[in-house]
Formats: structure tokens, sequence, C-alpha cells
């Protein structure tokens, strides 16, 4: 973790531009994920959310 907090804090710049070029926004500024992205269509959350819906019925 070390090596990783020191890698990190002597490239954040470079990590930081990296992210907002990599960042899409709407018209108000707000980060936002277009419908084409190949993420808009995972449904991994989607099943965590359906299993702790059920989790909190049985609890």
């Amino acid at each position: 973790m070390k090596d990783f907090e020191a890698f990190f804090q002597a490239n954040k710049d470079k990590i930081d531009a990296l992210a907002e070029a990599n960042t899409k926004r709407n018209s108000a500024g707000q980060t936002v994920i277009s419908r084409d992205d190949p993420w808009f269509y995972e449904d991994e959350w989607d099943n965590v959310l359906m299993l702790y819906e059920k989790f909190l019925q049985t609890h």
C-alpha cells in the first residue's frame, strides 16, 4: 500500500487529468454516463440491488 500511495502522490496530476479527460458531462456540468457507453447496459448492480432487497424482506 505504501508503494501505491507513493505512486499516486507522484502522479496525482496525471491521474486527475486522465480521469477528467474520460469524464462526460451534461450541459449543467454534471457527470453522466452516455447511453452508448458499454457500462450503461451492465446489470451487475441491478443483481446486487435485487439481492439486497430480498435480504431486507427477510431480516
